[in-house]
């Protein structure tokens, strides 16, 4: 997430059934040091956008590694 390489957070949880759901993983992006924009993209906006436009197939060879 610091290196901008994070689109989306997500979750299978559900309220009353699957107790971990996105709005703790919106208070720890805080305290990795996003900003509150960044946290409501990455765990609303971002996924909202993935389920509604799907996702396109990615070259996984261009992809930049991480060490």
């Amino acid at each position: 997430m610091r290196n901008g390489l994070v689109y989306c957070l997500a979750s299978d949880g559900h309220p009353g059934t699957r107790e971990h759901t996105l709005q703790l993983g919106f208070h720890l992006l805080l305290a990795a040091g996003a900003s509150s924009a960044q946290a409501y993209r990455l765990t609303q906006s971002n996924p909202r956008f993935l389920l509604q436009q799907g996702i396109t197939s990615l070259d996984l060879e261009a992809l930049p590694t991480v060490s």
